[in-house]
């Protein structure tokens, strides 16, 4: 591995900012437009994923988490196959699954399009009102008059990279073995 390469890797592994968990909640309420909201919220709600994987296998050395995620080979190269992966290892139970399927979808029409698209796309808005939100989150987002899509879809994101990445945290702090949890951290 090249240099250049071996430098984004330890910037992508740094020990996150103290501010992090805001993050998606920032971007959701900032002045970002729509596709850097939606590739930055579908990006963190992909670490969760990733950080409750890693919570689970607890690979022995950053190799070994190279070898999972970052790799040619890697077993969970992608944002589907991290989906699969959680769901299998009861992280996430079928509604975060289908969220995560949805929100997946979605942020890769934000990365790909080759037109403009915004939360105001009827697509889009379809896409996003399949997202089953939290009671609270969803009378959050129904407060919002323009941006609603755009709140559904952050706050979609929010819950899996919150949720996955706290419950991580704490059972790295608590030294928790690894093992399934007995019921999905998220539904």
């Amino acid at each position: 591995m090249s240099k250049w390469e071996d430098g984004l890797r330890r910037l992508f592994k740094a020990t996150p900012s103290k501010d992090i968990h805001g993050t998606i909640i920032n971007v959701m309420k900032g002045t970002a437009d729509d596709r850097s909201a939606a590739l930055t919220s579908g990006a963190l709600a992909d670490t969760g994923l990733m950080a409750g994987i890693v919570a689970i296998l607890r690979p022995p050395g950053p190799k070994d988490v190279d070898a999972l995620f970052w790799t040619e080979k890697a077993k969970y190269r992608t944002f589907n196959l991290r989906i699969k992966q959680a769901s299998a290892l009861g992280l996430i139970g079928p509604q975060t699954k289908r969220n995560l399927t949805v929100i997946r979808e979605i942020r890769n029409v934000f990365a790909h399009a080759l037109i403009e698209v915004t939360f105001n796309t009827p697509e889009i808005v379809a896409a996003c009102n399949e997202i089953a939100l939290s009671t609270n989150a969803q009378f959050l987002a129904d407060r919002e008059s323009e941006r609603r899509t755009r709140y559904r879809f952050c706050y979609g994101c929010d819950a899996v990279f919150r949720g996955l990445l706290g419950w991580a945290s704490l059972t790295l702090i608590f030294g928790i073995p690894a093992s399934k949890p007995p019921n999905p951290i998220l539904p």
